[in-house]
């Protein structure tokens, strides 16, 4: 028997149900978009990381008067020959040209690998930055998502040392 001054505890299984109902509806819209979310930032990560190491080399050029250099390295020690930056770079002064032999290079900075983002670059594996931020052709970097097939950005080096970003460009 029901007691009249106590009213009844509880939720009702209908009442549940509507709830978990709604709560998947917006975990199933919510997560696409985190996951989205995820992949834009790892590419404006490896975005801020390159123009970063690129601003690096021009202060370094004209602080010491020297050419310095970027290329894609996944030891910190030795250029990897190719495109591909996203096993990591190092920027460094070498006082002769060849490119396999780094034996009398002074190493400043290795970024490491980047995860679950691809960064190739159009030309010559190798940035050569001049004391005066003049670097001969324009340079242009993409960072891409791994994965997919989605937007990435491309940095772009331009002759005159200007570092400039496009956002969302469709060819990845």
């Amino acid at each position: 028997m029901i007691s009249a001054g106590r009213p009844d505890r509880g939720f009702t299984l209908m009442e549940t149900l509507l709830v978990m109902s709604i709560s998947f509806i917006i975990l199933g819209i919510g997560v696409p978009s985190y996951a989205q979310f995820i992949r834009d930032l790892r590419v404006s990560q490896a975005t801020n990381e390159l123009r970063q190491s690129l601003r690096v080399a021009q202060v370094e050029a004209v602080k010491r008067n020297s050419v310095v250099r970027l290329c894609p390295s996944n030891d910190g020690v030795a250029c990897n020959a190719g495109d591909s930056w996203n096993q990591g770079w190092i920027t460094y002064i070498k006082p002769d040209e060849s490119f396999e032999d780094l034996t009398e290079t002074q190493v400043l900075f290795y970024q490491n690998r980047l995860k679950n983002v691809r960064i190739t670059k159009n030309g010559h594996a190798t940035v050569k930055i001049n004391p005066g931020y003049t670097i001969g052709s324009n340079q242009t970097f993409t960072v891409c998502p791994k994965q997919q097939q989605l937007s990435g950005t491309q940095v772009v080096l331009t002759q005159a040392g200007r570092i400039r970003t496009e956002l969302n460009i469709g060819i990845c």
